[in-house]
């Protein structure tokens, strides 16, 4: 009663093939779920800013944290969210009230805030949106946020803010690329 050493083998072969086939799936699904998890964090924060600056009648700022109480430029360090009403614009001053602040990303997702600069939709990178007592974005033209995994563009999610505050997840294009209002297709290759 027991187990010869040749099916103990073959089992252990048979756990190993399994095992490999699963090990990728696996992680492709924890890599997806790292990136809508940022994904929905950030898309919390967003409506939470655009809501508390017309609740309050005050402009409210999202920017990329440094540290707990400054903007930075890297939003994979997190997020800040404060009411802006202050002098220093995108900014927190110490009597600004901060809402709420989104810890730094998991590892493995890149978060990229891109803004139309032109009227032509070029881009540039952004470091904060501000939403203003209407609602609106101070976005001029929009723009949108990518969320990446690496380089590849296999799990990419991108949300598309417009100029009037909106907040939409970007669908990917017949040919599975994310194209902005503007007509730019977005990548996750640097």
């Amino acid at each position: 009663s027991g187990f010869t050493l040749t099916e103990l083998v073959m089992a252990l072969a048979v756990l190993a093939i399994v095992t490999s086939i699963a090990a990728p799936n696996f992680s492709s699904s924890m890599q997806n779920a790292r990136l809508s998890s940022s994904y929905n964090d950030m898309v919390g924060a967003l409506q939470l800013a655009r809501s508390e600056a017309v609740k309050r009648n005050a402009p409210v700022a999202v920017c990329a944290r440094d540290t707990d109480s400054t903007c930075g430029t890297d939003w994979n360090k997190g997020a800040l969210i404060f009411v802006d009403n202050g002098l220093n614009i995108n900014t927190p001053d110490a009597d600004e009230e901060m809402l709420r602040i989104l810890p730094a990303t998991r590892s493995g997702t890149l978060i990229s805030a891109l803004g139309s600069s032109t009227s032509t939709g070029s881009f540039i990178q952004r470091t904060n949106i501000r939403f203003l007592p209407s609602g609106t974005s101070a976005w001029r033209g929009g723009g949108a946020i990518k969320f990446c995994a690496g380089q590849s563009n296999d799990h990419m999610r991108v949300m598309q803010i417009n100029l009037g505050g909106n907040i939409q997840r970007a669908r990917p294009d017949q040919h599975g690329a994310f194209v902005t209002q503007w007509g730019a297709t977005l990548t996750c290759e640097v």
